[in-house]
């Protein structure tokens, strides 16, 4: 079976789309299945890695991250989706692309992947604290015809969580089911535990060795809320020594570092 992921969020850069699709590059590969990835790009070229391979179709840059692209080429991501002929074409955006897949006249099995909640991530963010969700949706209902627009041209749209296919349902999307997602069991355990690397990032904190050691590891975007969780661990180290451990960068890193006061941990 030949799977295409059209995935708007990939960036040669890294970050979590990146880990994702290498991940399940190495999973369909064990099952003899076939994915290619295509992805907007410099230029269109083809890249064949150990697990699948990655076609290139030219994109302009994301203009509030430059690391990203975007595609803004319908007509030569059709011609791609022809040349591969998929049985399954997956697309991980709610926005642009997913819309351009839709009007494709290929027969595929066509599924939407909602790995993220976009409406938590911009629009319940910004406007939580002056109104409430139902207020917000009503508001957003644009995005909500949007999204049940896909739902009529996709065979199956994919939550990552039961709260997130639950609110999908509610706002008319009604082909949401949840494949859950997370941290990959099996990679983390207390029994790979380093005493020697926890007392050092401790004493970089001024703290004991008993203190509780947090670490955040991802993008440093605004919908990332880091400042929250600086917030938060300020608050709960009020009652307890607690040391947090910041792994990524990003557009927002000034901020969160200036975020930073207050809190006895210097970077790594």
């Amino acid at each position: 079976m030949r799977i295409v992921d059209v995935c708007a969020f990939w960036t040669p850069h890294g970050g979590g789309v990146r880990t994702y699709i290498e991940g399940k590059m190495r999973a369909t590969r064990h099952r003899g299945d076939e994915i290619v990835v295509v992805v907007p790009g410099e230029r269109l070229e083809t890249a064949v890695t150990d697990g699948g391979t990655i076609v290139s179709i030219p994109g302009p840059r994301f203009p509030l991250d430059t690391r990203y692209r975007y595609f803004n080429d319908e007509e030569a991501m059709h011609r791609v989706l022809d040349d591969l002929m998929p049985d399954v074409v997956e697309v991980s955006s709610p926005w642009g692309s997913p819309a351009m897949v839709a009007r494709w006249r290929g027969t595929a099995l066509r599924s939407l992947v909602m790995h993220a909640d976009p409406l938590s991530a911009y629009a319940y963010r910004w406007f939580g604290s002056i109104a409430a969700r139902d207020t917000i949706d009503r508001r957003f209902e644009m995005f909500w015809r949007h999204l049940r627009r896909l739902n009529e041209a996709f065979d199956l749209v994919v939550c990552a969580s039961e709260g997130l296919t639950g609110r999908m349902i509610q706002g008319g999307v009604s082909k949401a089911t949840t494949i859950p997602m997370g941290v990959t069991p099996g990679l983390f355990s207390p029994s790979l535990r380093n005493p020697a690397l926890r007392a050092h990032l401790l004493a970089r904190c001024d703290l004991p060795e008993d203190a509780t050691l947090l670490i955040g590891l991802g993008r440093h975007a605004s919908e990332k809320r880091w400042p929250m969780v600086i917030e938060a661990v300020a608050a709960a180290g009020s009652r307890r020594p607690v040391g947090l451990l910041l792994l990524g960068h990003g557009r927002d890193e000034a901020t969160v570092v200036r975020g930073l006061s207050g809190i006895l941990c210097g970077r790594p």
